[in-house]
Protein backbone atom coordinates (compact mmCIF):
# COMPACT_ATOMS: atom_id res chain seq x y z
CA UNK A 1 0.00 0.00 0.00
CA UNK A 2 2.89 2.36 0.75
CA UNK A 3 4.19 1.94 -2.79
CA UNK A 4 0.83 2.91 -4.28
CA UNK A 5 0.36 6.28 -2.61
CA UNK A 6 -1.51 8.55 -2.89
CA UNK A 7 -4.57 6.34 -2.70
CA UNK A 8 -6.90 8.86 -1.12
CA UNK A 9 -7.81 6.77 1.91
CA UNK A 10 -5.12 6.83 4.56
CA UNK A 11 -1.98 8.87 5.00
CA UNK A 12 1.20 6.73 4.80
CA UNK A 13 2.04 7.46 8.45
CA UNK A 14 -1.35 6.02 9.45
CA UNK A 15 -0.61 2.84 7.50
CA UNK A 16 2.83 2.51 9.11
CA UNK A 17 1.50 3.02 12.65
CA UNK A 18 -1.28 0.48 12.10
CA UNK A 19 1.19 -2.06 10.70
CA UNK A 20 3.48 -1.49 13.70
CA UNK A 21 0.58 -2.11 16.08
CA UNK A 22 0.15 -5.45 14.30
CA UNK A 23 3.80 -6.39 14.75
CA UNK A 24 5.38 -5.33 11.46
CA UNK A 25 8.74 -3.62 11.78
CA UNK A 26 10.07 -0.80 9.63
CA UNK A 27 13.58 0.35 8.84
CA UNK A 28 14.37 3.94 7.87
CA UNK A 29 15.54 5.14 4.49
CA UNK A 30 19.16 4.10 4.08
CA UNK A 31 21.50 5.33 1.36
CA UNK A 32 23.21 1.94 1.32
CA UNK A 33 20.04 -0.21 1.11
CA UNK A 34 16.90 1.65 0.06
CA UNK A 35 15.37 1.42 -3.39
CA UNK A 36 13.02 4.02 -4.90
CA UNK A 37 10.00 2.19 -3.48
CA UNK A 38 9.64 0.42 -0.14
CA UNK A 39 11.03 -3.10 -0.08
CA UNK A 40 10.87 -6.17 2.13
CA UNK A 41 13.98 -7.36 3.95
CA UNK A 42 14.55 -10.36 6.15
CA UNK A 43 16.38 -9.80 9.42
CA UNK A 44 16.88 -12.50 12.05
CA UNK A 45 14.19 -14.59 10.39
CA UNK A 46 11.60 -11.79 10.49
CA UNK A 47 10.32 -9.71 7.59
CA UNK A 48 10.47 -5.93 7.80
CA UNK A 49 9.78 -3.01 5.49
CA UNK A 50 12.65 -0.77 4.34
CA UNK A 51 11.29 2.67 3.48
CA UNK A 52 12.07 3.86 -0.02
CA UNK A 53 13.67 7.01 -1.36
CA UNK A 54 10.24 8.05 -2.69
CA UNK A 55 9.42 9.15 0.88
CA UNK A 56 12.23 11.72 0.92
CA UNK A 57 10.62 15.04 0.18
CA UNK A 58 12.29 16.82 -2.71
CA UNK A 59 14.42 13.89 -3.91
CA UNK A 60 13.83 13.32 -7.61
CA UNK A 61 13.61 9.79 -8.93
CA UNK A 62 16.46 10.27 -11.41
CA UNK A 63 18.83 11.39 -8.64
CA UNK A 64 17.86 8.39 -6.51
CA UNK A 65 18.49 6.15 -9.53
CA UNK A 66 21.94 7.68 -9.97
CA UNK A 67 22.72 7.10 -6.27
CA UNK A 68 21.58 3.47 -6.50
CA UNK A 69 23.64 2.92 -9.65
CA UNK A 70 26.77 4.41 -8.07
CA UNK A 71 26.46 2.45 -4.83
CA UNK A 72 26.08 -0.75 -6.88
CA UNK A 73 29.45 -0.07 -8.48
CA UNK A 74 31.17 0.82 -5.22
CA UNK A 75 29.83 1.70 -1.74
CA UNK A 76 30.04 5.38 -0.80
CA UNK A 77 32.95 6.14 1.50
CA UNK A 78 31.48 9.41 2.80
CA UNK A 79 29.02 12.19 2.06
CA UNK A 80 31.78 13.92 0.07
CA UNK A 81 32.16 10.75 -1.99
CA UNK A 82 28.39 10.74 -2.63
CA UNK A 83 28.42 14.37 -3.80
CA UNK A 84 31.50 13.79 -5.97
CA UNK A 85 30.01 10.73 -7.68
CA UNK A 86 26.42 12.02 -7.89
CA UNK A 87 26.87 15.79 -8.37
CA UNK A 88 23.16 16.32 -9.13
CA UNK A 89 22.47 15.31 -5.50
CA UNK A 90 24.10 18.51 -4.22
CA UNK A 91 22.64 20.89 -6.81
CA UNK A 92 19.92 23.25 -5.70
CA UNK A 93 16.90 23.17 -7.98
Amino acid sequence: MLNNQPMGFYHPATLVKDAQRHGLHFKPIDLTRSAWKCTLEKEDGDWLVRLGFNYLKGLRREIAAAMIEERTRLPFASIRDLVRRVPRFARKS
